[in-house]
């Protein structure tokens, strides 16, 4: 109930296996339930699963053309992958870090700004690797940041860590919302 109209891009942050992806897919559902048009963007460079969770392969004709020719104007349109009516993933987006073809920090604004113009909301899978200057520059950029954890001494601890590491970067901790997943009696 934390979303609104001002809140267009969400990033999803936490510990590795606290469940961003999960989070991430049943925030895009409810969304869609309000008729909005939500993309989903799998940043998760290192271990980007999200295709897999909802059903989809993560590689098109079109990008494994576009993959046997050495990437040859592999665009980050070309990773769009429609779900539904109105979700669309954007997965494999670490190929747009390969052979020189790297996202610039700063071209992220422009990717956002670009598609805010397509979408209602801009739902953001983060890495849990919290030292990658693009989980800053996502942080940053977005209107709202769930931190998803789970709720035990462990990672709650680990969470701290986190919290403090990005207060490090100035970001806004108003935005930032915690999130714990997995709950139990104990």
């Amino acid at each position: 109930v934390l979303i609104n109209k001002n809140n267009r891009i969400i990033s999803i942050l936490g510990n590795n296996g606290s469940g961003k992806s999960i989070v991430s897919i049943m925030l895009s559902k409810a969304l869609k339930r309000n008729n909005k048009k939500i993309l989903i963007i799998d940043f998760d460079v290192l271990n980007n699963s999200l295709h897999t969770l909802l059903g989809v392969k993560k590689y098109s004709e079109k990008i494994k053309n576009k993959l046997n020719n050495n990437f040859k104007d592999l665009k980050i349109e070309d990773l769009i992958i429609k779900i539904n009516k109105n979700i669309d993933l954007v997965s494999s987006i670490n190929l747009i870090f390969k052979n020189n073809k790297k996202i610039e920090v700063n071209e992220l604004k422009n990717i956002f700004l670009y598609f805010l113009i397509i979408y209602d909301f801009i739902i953001v899978d983060t890495t849990s690797e919290c030292f990658f200057e693009y989980t800053k520059e996502i942080m940053k950029l977005s209107d709202l940041c769930y931190f998803i954890t789970e709720a035990n001494l462990s990672e709650i601890s680990k969470s701290k860590r986190y919290l403090e590491f990005y207060s490090l970067w100035n970001i806004n901790n108003k935005k930032i919302k915690i999130l714990f997943n997995k709950y139990n009696n104990n």
